[in-house]
């Protein structure tokens, strides 16, 4: 793919917390799509997304867990594209307290009420994140799933669109599977629960791949420049009980 000499700085939109997290003990096919569903995550929660009533509890213990370790992952994964964009010399901008919305129909992100100078927009969701055990593992894995949607900032057009997942096997022409660390593997719920900090530390692992091959994706070639005010830096709010699940 040749390199686009008009796009030498990107906006990157706040990454909010996935509202899909989950601990999954399936290797069912229909278990395997669930991970590939990938709603717009436009709040700023953790949030519970319980699929099979035996994964439930373990799945409410575990966000439990994150949103009282503040183990977050939103600001993190905005910090490793911040990193990896300045690394390939583009220039990055932090769009603090903006957002895309959905459009009518919701079928899509609408970015029309995004102001920036960049070149491009850059919108990076969560779709399923969690650990899985598969019908034919005896363990544990990471498993995270980001979708990434680029838009021209003059036009608003989409110019990039693309969905990769740490530990899927995905036939999908528009999925890009990333192998998981064998290193974050845990044999038991009640391990994975008993090393919680470098669980989710496996899954932030995950998302470091995941953003270094955005930017090799898209790969434009800027002048360099440092932006170093526009550090991503919020803290997130954590959930309340009742606004799990939804």
């Amino acid at each position: 793919r040749t390199a686009n000499p008009s796009i030498k700085s990107i906006g990157v939109l706040p990454i909010f917390e996935s509202k899909s997290i989950s601990i999954r003990n399936s290797g069912s096919a229909a278990g395997h799509a669930a991970a590939l569903m990938l709603p717009f995550v436009l709040g700023v929660l953790v949030g519970v997304s319980a699929e099979q009533s035996a994964n439930a509890e373990h799945t409410k213990t575990f966000v439990q867990a994150i949103n009282e370790q503040k183990l977050f992952m939103g600001v993190p994964l905005a910090n490793a594209l911040r990193a990896e964009l300045l690394k390939s010399g583009m220039r990055f901008a932090y769009l603090k307290n903006q957002r895309a919305t959905l459009t009518s129909d919701k079928k899509s992100l609408d970015f029309n009420a995004i102001g920036t100078d960049a070149d491009a927009i850059l919108y990076v969701g969560f779709g399923q994140t969690g650990y899985v055990s598969s019908s034919l593992s005896t363990y544990y894995e990471p498993r995270a799933v980001v979708v990434v949607r680029m838009v021209d900032s003059r036009t608003r057009k989409p110019i990039y669109s693309r969905v990769f997942c740490s530990g899927c096997s995905s036939t999908e022409t528009n999925v890009e599977n990333i192998t998981v660390d064998p290193a974050f593997r845990y044999d038991s719920f009640d391990k994975l629960m008993a090393e919680l900090p470098q669980a989710v530390d496996g899954i932030r692992g995950e998302h470091k791949k995941i953003a270094a091959r955005i930017i090799e994706s898209v790969k434009f070639v800027g002048d360099g420049a440092v932006v170093e005010s526009e550090r991503p830096n919020e803290t997130p709010t954590p959930v309340k009980e009742a606004e799990q699940g939804r």
